[in-house]
Formats: structure tokens, C-alpha cells, sequence
């Protein structure tokens, strides 16, 4: 990827979200930071983004604001208690306005939820899933699901982070990309820091070596 390219970042405001963008522009990257309300006063946005107000479950709103772009990282964060299709239906809408748009490629962050053992069951229905976040968990899957079985025309990557996805974590720069497969009894052991995903998930925009694939982004310590 060119770094003259630019990058749109939906929900900036949030830690991976700021951590993308803070990323992408020390790369030299040129980033549009999308948030919902960007009057809110709470943001946390790097002031070198340009700020875009933009709804990512809203068409006109998405197509309006990725006019121009070339990459769009989907970073926004579904509520715990979301309904199992919710984030299906918010990425076949961007998927949508992106297409119409011409936006070149689409980089989702994904959840455990949607990991797989290594028998091939869903790990969200294993016993080593935490249960408050059983909703979420099956959101992801289905999301995962959508993206391997329907194989929408658009460029896409769907990166998951491990079961162990540490908010404070240091920036390492230390990652390593893996089929989303677990075994259970070891899914403690696959982790990585909020801040080395977001160095993960930069490095490929420039390195290009993955597309519509899912793939899950460990630390290596």
C-alpha cells in the first residue's frame, strides 16, 4: 500500500480504534478518523487525524464519509448483549456504501468469538468462553461465518485477536499471523496487547500479503 493512500478508521474513539489511528499516522499514513458524534467530549482521537462524523450502521452515512478513500478499518465495537446478526448486517451495509464508493480494501477486527478449535467446533461454545460475553461471542462467529461462506466482492480481511487481548499491554512490535484454529486446553497461552495488534494490523497495509482471508494475530512472547 502507498502511504499517499488514505485510510478511514470507523469507531477512532475506541482503544483499538485510537491506537490504529495513533499507528497509522507514525507510518506516515494519511487517516480519517471516524466517530459516531464528534462533538463528544470525551475523545481520545490523535489530532493529526482529520475527524469525520459518521454512523457505521447508516448507508448514506458511511458512503458520504469513505468518499475518497482507499483503505477502511472497521474498528467500531458491538455492545455485549448484541443480537447474533447485528454485526452481519452492519458490515453487508458498509460492504455496500464501500463498493459503490470504489474503496480498494476492508480490514475487520474480529472477536474470539468467531475462533474456531482445533476440532472444529465453535470456541464460543466451549467451556473456556466467558459467559457474560456469549452474545458478542456468537455476533463474531456468524461474522466470520459470513465473510468465509458468502465471500462478499470487496477486498476484505478479517483479522482476530486471541482469547487473551490485553488493553494495557506494552507495544512490543512482536506479532505473528495464524490460521483461526485453537485448542481449548491451550487457549490461554495465544495472547497479544491491544497495541502490537494495532502494529499487526498497520504492517500488513504496507506488506499486502493477506486477502479475503480470516486469520488470528498473536504476540510472540
Amino acid at each position: 500500500m502507498k502511504k499517499t493512500e488514505i485510510i478511514l478508521v470507523l469507531g477512532s474513539n475506541g482503544l483499538a480504534g485510537t491506537l490504529l489511528v495513533s499507528e497509522a499516522l507514525n507510518k506516515g499514513y494519511h487517516v480519517r478518523a471516524g466517530i459516531r458524534n464528534v462533538k463528544r467530549k470525551d475523545l481520545n482521537v490523535d489530532t493529526r487525524a482529520g475527524l469525520v462524523e459518521v454512523d457505521a450502521t447508516d448507508y448514506d452515512s458511511i458512503k458520504k464519509a469513505v468518499k475518497g478513500c482507499d483503505i477502511v478499518i472497521n474498528a467500531t465495537r458491538a455492545p455485549y448483549d448484541t443480537r447474533s446478526d447485528y454485526l452481519v448486517r452492519m458490515n453487508k451495509t458498509i460492504i455496500r456504501a464501500l463498493a459503490d464508493e470504489g474503496v480498494k480494501r476492508y480490514i475487520v477486527i474480529g472477536g474470539a468469538g468467531s475462533l474456531q478449535t482445533m476440532d472444529g467446533k465453535p470456541f464460543v461454545e466451549s467451556h473456556s468462553f466467558p459467559t457474560d460475553l456469549y452474545k458478542l461471542g456468537l455476533a463474531q462467529y456468524y461474522l466470520r461465518k459470513f465473510y468465509e461462506e458468502e465471500q462478499p466482492q470487496i477486498d476484505w480481511l478479517y483479522l482476530i485477536p486471541p482469547p487473551s487481548f490485553i488493553e494495557k499491554g506494552a507495544r512490543t512490535g512482536e506479532f505473528q499471523f495464524l490460521k483461526p484454529e485453537l485448542k481449548t486446553s491451550k487457549s490461554n497461552l495465544y495472547k497479544i496487547s491491544y497495541a502490537d495488534y494495532a502494529v499487526a494490523l498497520i504492517y500488513e497495509l504496507g506488506e499486502y500479503r493477506y486477502s479475503r482471508e480470516s486469520l488470528l494475530v498473536v504476540g510472540r512472547g
